[in-house]
């Protein structure tokens, strides 16, 4: 007994895994036995369809507890049909698989009288639904179950108006107007090879295009920042400009942080002055004239009044003094031109007796100075609250700058209370801020911790600026309230608490 399987077509549904006829040829009076295997559990229906897709056998059974079933149909009952010679096709499948269309398919050929099974069965893939826009191509590709030769594709019941098909690859392609849409269009694809034939049904949905809307206009280019604008948050009404161009000029911190936030504009442009002017190079001296012939004398470089030519006498001598003794640059010009003379003789001053220099005061390049030198904090910020309170110019670390320039350093006795400080403070101070950078939680105590011992230093601002007794007074005071909040009053409460716990006991 020879068996043939068959191709199948297979979906969710489907639960017939495999099924065969029991030979390839039969004539009247045989069984044609179809056998097969299947999952589901329900019943097994089989149909034969005849050539003009009439329904003329339906045959059901179960499969047994294998899975095996077996459906038997009579020869004579399809030869014998008034449909005549052609194919006639056998869907197998389970009750649950959703009818033919997900069932395995046999194609048996009636040349009377005999009925051959074809072994390769022709069948189309199903095509889902597609939706396509008006003025949209769409396009795709009908495909068989398995590759036949010398198959033929076309459109069948009513296709689109300008839809169609290669009849060699049957890639389909269609572009709806703007008449066909809205709408949905349903028609058939159909395969042959000459012999066999199957067909597909297609949906398609055409949707209709809308107008787009007028995109709404860009919005206003937002305008461009001002700078100048921006620096007047950080600056205090109260405050003279020049505080602001003198931190900027002895505060490298400071300056830093001026450039990096406001490149395009100078501190002067930034607090509202003028900026001064660069001094002018100091002028060329005349020239000495070539002599004509043997000269009695060379020609003198001072007036008639023994003072030099570049000397404008509408300025202070001590002015030209001053600029010796300040710029090298200067001074190297003046002693490169006048090597035989002193800046006093140029000018027109006496010079100054060596030795004879008060008390408090040192000879410098010829010039008596004081001698008191004011020791600054400058060097380093406030770096524990700049950390802690996360900018230099937070109000908390202003306030700390101006107690200490405009109130502490304006006395002798504030500024030694400084120098000592300095030393202490900045030997531990930067590895504090660093650790405050790094754990937020640390940085949120350690403002707590200092936010009491900086507002006890509003007292500071009462001192009169130079004044020595109040801020000796006042500083005093300051210090002695500190050490109450932070060490007086956790002692005293740290007694009590202790007590209480004795008493308990």
């Amino acid at each position: 007994m020879l068996s043939f399987s068959v191709i199948l077509v297979q979906n969710a549904y489907a639960d017939v895994s495999s099924v065969e006829t029991d030979d390839d040829s039969y004539q009247a009076g045989n069984d044609i036995i179809f056998s097969g295997t299947a999952s589901g559990g329900d019943l097994i229906v089989l149909e034969i369809y005849s050539p003009v897709d009439n329904k003329i056998i339906v045959k059901t059974n179960t499969a047994n507890d294998s899975g095996s079933f077996e459906l038997s149909v009579r020869a004579t009952d399809i030869l014998i049909h008034p449909n005549g010679e052609g194919i006639y096709t056998v869907y197998v499948y389970e009750l649950n698989s959703q009818g033919k269309e997900n069932a395995l398919v046999i194609k048996l050929n009636r040349e009377d009288p005999n009925i051959t099974v074809l072994e390769d069965a022709l069948k189309l893939n199903s095509i889902s639904k597609k939706t396509v826009d008006e003025k949209t191509l769409v396009s795709f590709t009908a495909t068989l179950v398995k590759s036949i030769s010398n198959v033929t594709f076309e459109l069948a019941n009513n296709p689109p108006t300008g839809a169609t098909i290669e009849s060699t690859t049957g890639k389909f392609s269609w572009t709806p107007t703007e008449s066909q849409g809205p709408g949905t269009y349903t028609f058939d694809i159909v395969a042959s090879d000459g012999l066999q034939q199957d067909k597909t049904t297609v949906t398609i949905e055409v949707r209709e295009v809308t107008e787009q809307q007028t995109p709404p206009p860009p919005p206003p280019p937002e305008p461009e920042p001002d700078p100048i604008a921006d620096f007047q948050q950080y600056v205090d009404s109260t405050k003279n400009p020049q505080y602001y161009v003198d931190r900027y000029n002895n505060e490298p911190s400071y300056k830093d942080w001026f450039d990096q936030n406001f490149p395009g504009i100078t501190i002067y442009q930034a607090v509202g002055i003028s900026e001064p002017k660069s001094t002018p190079p100091p002028p060329e001296p005349e020239p000495e004239p070539k002599p004509k012939s043997e000269p009695k004398s060379e020609p003198s470089p001072t007036k008639d009044n023994g003072i030099a030519k570049f000397v404008d006498p509408k300025k202070d001598p001590q002015y030209y003094v001053d600029r010796y003794n300040n710029e090298p640059s200067y001074k190297a010009w003046f002693e490169t031109n006048y090597p035989d003379m002193t800046i006093y003789e140029a000018v027109g001053l006496p010079a100054p007796q060596s030795g004879l220099c008060g008390t408090g005061t040192k000879l410098v390049d010829g010039v008596c100075k004081v001698t008191l030198e004011t020791k600054t904090t400058k060097g380093g910020g406030c770096l524990i609250a700049t950390a802690a309170y996360g900018t230099e110019m937070a109000h908390q670390v202003q306030f700390l700058r101006e107690v200490r320039d405009n109130t502490l350093l304006s006395t002798e006795s504030g500024t030694s209370f400084m120098t000592g400080f300095n030393d202490i403070y900045y030997s531990f101070s930067p590895t504090i801020a660093d650790w405050e950078r790094e754990n937020p939680a640390f940085r949120e105590a350690v403002k707590a911790f200092i936010t009491p011992m900086v507002s006890t230093l509003s007292i500071m601002t009462l001192a009169d600026q130079g004044s020595e007794e109040q801020v000796l007074f006042l500083g005093i005071s300051v210090i002695a309230l500190n050490l109450g909040m932070y060490i007086a009053a956790p002692a005293v409460v740290a007694i009590k608490v202790r007590k209480h716990l004795k008493l308990r006991k």
